[in-house]
């Protein structure tokens, strides 16, 4: 008995040895990697997989083409571990191993947060009730037309619906809500408050060189927006809701500190309002709280994106790093150890982080402080692009859709430009000036890395982007410095001297902001890149930074320069190497129809822009979108534009909209047919189209694109409605045959589409109104549905 118990104790033991053997084996097998090398993996694995179920469930946008274009990265670390492995190459196993697995968890993670989306049932879009929220974020106050408005944000808990069948039963729901109401003034994060209204949602359409809005909406579970809400009733604890929809315990507390903290920002808000002048006011809380931009003029946001300062005016990762300096220099000059200074910071950055939200470049900062704190509390060295690292994984771990969140990609991008290629730029700068080469090789450093993304979201680069970083930055600094100081002193007392002295600090910011945004030469528009573009780009700079950093010093700086040389010419050379000659249509997924027609010459492209106002005063979105989709292509001027539905009441919009693009405009002189490149009819039309019994027609090489025009159905009273006769694809099948028509129809017509419809064409683009089907069957041959789906460029 004794004998055979022994037996199974020590078979156990070699079972346990076993394991630990190949634990160590596999530790030692890691070791081929560096830890900065593997907190690249870290994230950049899990990300990969999360592009991959995004695209394929979606599409593959051209940047996210891009990035999956860079798993050369993973192999070519595979091949560093090979060289590493000391005449062992089994020993790369393990990291492949571990690499797979990293990849699956991505995709685990991304499949789980997509399938709970677009399985969340959405029965209220579209049914007017009382409304439930819990309120996540604070209320903003924001500009609407000529009115302002509060924005409230929150979770869905239930409602009540206004139908006679269903009574007053209260009905489960879940997912994030929008409503937009008159009066919030008591309303803080926690809270839940009743709104009556109706949600409608928005289905953004996704589109290239445009936010990508579908992945927030995912990453929030947005379920729809109440545009004219109102509340009628708030409460502050979970007790006063029905017994059906209680939180839990932890829920109390949690609600608690988020009421602490919206009466902390809402102090600080109001400390400003009432001690900064009105002109300067809104913009000292942008900085210091973020939000609110609709409140700012448009000449200021305008100036502030031309220079690409804008991420100063939501808070980001310089916040934070302020913040620290702040702390560790009160530290300082009060003989607080360095030590506790760091705990304090840690306090201040996660407390800081809580009251102005939890966007990406916050919580990174933060994340990253926080990792730099505990180094310093551990007496360890900290490596920044291992904290980076961490902090990358650990929020994609959390919320996989924030890899295609433009801050996260804008945020976490630049820093690591900084990181990687700063010094290097540095040394290459002119000695003896360093408060004017080290903002400048900054600034560098940041965008060389995030070149193409800038260029995909906001088509532009220029010189005015460094003069702002050592002439304006610096203000921004010192303001918000000062403003967060005299916050905290204005508990006690704050002169007010103090107080004009940062408003006008702030007024010399924008004013010089301004100045060099209007400069010539300081901000050219750009055509957006390629995907084979950046696909070429990365490499380049992956193999600038081997000279720059790692290569033999007696041939660095040729192949440095050289590398840098073919980094501009792959960024720049797209408009160059475009078949000259070639026509294609770029279809804006707007709710009324709008589309580029677009000529590619050698070097430059000519643009053509239809829209469709029906009738309306297009919002300040649709006017961005159509302005930022005519720069995507590298145009500042428009050959032509087509607008349907002007009517007094939205004729001053289309005029700043061709007045914008160097159209010269008239009401009057469009209405009798005098301008050929813009009318508010079907009576002219652009140079490349010709008018066939009321169609648009614009003709490529290969086929043609005929525009159904319904601008008839917006126009005014006593106004002549024209009829479409016949149809457009006839005049092809005698030149074609009875086989193949090659042309591309546009509509907005729902039953014209039905009745006019030949799977002979070669596509139909289809604007559903209010981008509802009804009738039409998605999954017609050939069929594109604006907003539902990403539209590639149709070559003619």
């Amino acid at each position: 008995m004794g004998s055979s118990t022994s037996v199974k104790l020590k078979s156990r033991y070699k079972v346990i040895n076993f394991f630990l053997t190949m634990i160590q084996s596999f530790g030692r097998d890691l070791g081929l990697l560096t830890y900065t090398e593997w907190g690249s993996l870290l994230w950049l694995l899990p990300a990969w997989g999360i592009a991959t179920v995004y695209g394929r469930v979606y599409e593959f946008s051209p940047l996210l083409t891009a990035f999956m274009s860079c798993l050369w990265y993973p192999l070519f670390l595979l091949w560093r571990a090979w060289q590493r492995s000391e005449g062992y190459p089994y020993r790369i196993f393990s990291v492949a191993i571990l690499c797979i697995a990293l990849y699956l968890l991505g995709l685990g993670r991304a499949t789980q947060v997509i399938t709970t989306y677009s399985e969340t049932d959405t029965f209220f879009e579209g049914q007017e009730g009382t409304y439930i929220m819990h309120i996540t974020s604070m209320p903003e106050r924001i500009r609407r037309g000529t009115s302002e408005t509060i924005k409230l944000t929150g979770d869905v808990l239930g409602l009540y619906a206004k139908k006679e069948m269903v009574g007053e039963e209260l009905l489960h729901a879940d997912g994030e809500i929008i409503a937009y109401v008159n009066d919030a003034s008591s309303i803080l994060p926690g809270s839940y408050v009743w709104v009556h209204g109706t949600p409608l949602h928005s289905r953004s359409g996704v589109e290239d060189g445009q936010i990508d809005r579908r992945a927030r909406m995912i990453a929030s579970l947005y379920r729809g927006t109440i545009y004219d809400g109102t509340v009628t009733a708030v409460v502050t604890s979970g007790t006063s809701l029905p017994a059906e929809i209680r939180p839990p315990w932890y829920e109390y507390i949690l609600n608690a500190l988020m009421q602490d903290i919206g009466n902390i920002h809402t102090y600080v808000k109001q400390a400003i309002a009432n001690r900064l002048p009105a002109s300067v006011a809104a913009l000292a809380q942008t900085l210091v709280l973020g939000g609110s931009y609709s409140l700012l003029s448009s000449t200021v946001m305008t100036s502030f994106t031309l220079t690409g300062l804008i991420h100063i005016l939501s808070v980001s990762g310089s916040h934070i790093a302020l913040l620290f300096a702040m702390v560790y220099g009160i530290g300082s000059v009060g003989g607080i150890g360095k030590e506790r200074s760091t705990y304090v910071g840690i306090i201040v950055a996660v407390l800081y982080c809580c009251m102005v939200g939890f966007n990406p470049p916050v919580i990174r900062a933060t994340l990253m402080g926080i990792c730099m704190g505990i180094g310093v509390i551990r007496g360890t060295l900290y490596s920044s692009r291992q904290a980076i690292a961490i902090s990358a994984a650990m929020l994609l771990l959390y919320q996989p859709m924030l890899l295609l969140d433009v801050s996260f990609q804008l945020s976490f991008g630049a820093t690591y430009g900084i990181l990687l290629l700063v010094k290097p730029l540095y040394r290459r700068m002119p000695k003896g000036m360093p408060k004017v080469t080290m903002p400048l090789a900054l600034c560098l450093a940041a965008q060389i890395l995030m070149w193409p993304v800038q260029l995909y979201y906001f088509h532009m680069i220029g010189m005015g982007t460094f003069v702002a970083a050592i002439l304006v930055a610096p203000l921004l600094d010192m303001a918000i410095i000062g403003i967060v100081i005299l916050v905290l002193l204005n508990i006690i007392y704050a002169p007010a001297f103090l107080w004009d002295m940062v408003g006008y600090l702030l007024r010399i910011a924008v004013y010089v902001n301004y100045t060099i945004a209007r400069l010539p030469l300081m901000t050219y528009w750009i055509a957006a890149p390629a995907w084979w573009q950046m696909v070429l780009y990365y490499p380049l700079c992956r193999y600038y930074y081997y000279w720059a950093e790692e290569g033999t010093k007696d041939k660095a700086p040729v192949y440095e320069k050289g590398a840098l040389l073919c980094i501009i010419v792959v960024l720049f050379c797209g408009p160059f190497v475009e078949a000259s000659g070639t026509t294609y249509i770029h279809v804006i997924p707007t709710a009324h129809p709008a589309w580029l027609a677009i000529e590619s010459h050698w070097g430059r492209r000519d643009v053509w822009l239809y829209c469709d106002m029906g009738g309306r005063v297009p919002s300040p979105r649709l006017i961005h979108t159509l302005e930022s989709d005519v720069h995507y292509y590298g145009a500042t001027r428009l050959r032509g534009l087509v607008v349907d539905g002007v009517n007094a009441e939205n004729v001053y919009a289309v005029n700043a909209l061709a007045s914008y693009f160097g159209i010269p405009f008239s009401f009057d002189a469009v209405k009798k047919g005098r301008y050929s490149y813009v009318t508010a009819g079907n009576e002219e039309y652009i140079p490349i189209t010709m008018e066939t019994n009321g169609v648009i027609q614009v003709t490529g090489l290969h086929r043609s694109f005929f525009f159904l025009s319904q601008s008839s159905g917006y126009r005014q009273k006593g106004q002549k409605v024209l009829q479409l006769k016949g149809n457009p694809t006839e005049m092809y099948v005698h030149r074609y045959g009875r086989d193949r028509i090659p042309c591309i129809i546009g509509t907005a017509d729902e039953y014209g589409l039905l009745r006019q419809y030949d799977n002979r064409c070669d596509g139909y683009v289809y604007w559903p109104p209010g981008r509802k089907l009804r009738e039409i069957d998605p999954a017609l041959d050939g069929l594109y549905v604006v907003g539902h789906e990403r539209i590639p460029d149709i070559e003619l």
